[in-house]
C-alpha cells in the first residue's frame, strides 16, 4: 500500500456522511505531475493584479459525467501537449487551463453559451 492510500484512507473516515468515496473523487492518474499543486506564496503580476496560489484559492466542485470528464482531460491533455512541444513547458491544469477555459466562456463567449443553454429568449 503507498503512502497516498493510507492518507486517503485516514482521510475518508473524517468525510460527512454520504460524500462520494469512490476513487473518482480523488484524482491519482497523473503520473506526469502536472496536477502538482503550486504552493508559492501571494505574487503580483505585472499588471498590478494580486494572484493567489491553487491552495489559497476557493474550489468550485464540478461534478461531472464520466464521459464530459474524460473528453475535459483529453483536451487538456491535447493543450498541454501542444505547449510541450512548443517549448512552452506545458500547462498547469488549475493556473492554465482551468483559468483560461472559465474566462473564454464568460469574457469571450457569453452569449453563445447563453444561447447553448436556450436560455436567450428568457
Amino acid at each position: 500500500m503507498s503512502d497516498d492510500d493510507v492518507l486517503r484512507d485516514r482521510f475518508r473516515s473524517h468525510q460527512p456522511d454520504g460524500a462520494d468515496d469512490s476513487d473518482d473523487a480523488y484524482d491519482t492518474d497523473d503520473a506526469d505531475g502536472s496536477n502538482m499543486v503550486d504552493v508559492t506564496k501571494q505574487t503580483k503580476d505585472t499588471d498590478g493584479t494580486e494572484q493567489t496560489s491553487v491552495r489559497e484559492r476557493k474550489q468550485e466542485a464540478m461534478y461531472l459525467r464520466p464521459e464530459q470528464r474524460e473528453r475535459l482531460r483529453n483536451f487538456y491533455d491535447e493543450l498541454d501537449g501542444r505547449s510541450k512541444v512548443a517549448g512552452e513547458g506545458g500547462l498547469a491544469k488549475n493556473d492554465d487551463f482551468y483559468e483560461a477555459f472559465v474566462a473564454f466562456v464568460i469574457d469571450e463567449r457569453r452569449e453563445e453559451f447563453i444561447e447553448y443553454l436556450e436560455l436567450d429568449e428568457l
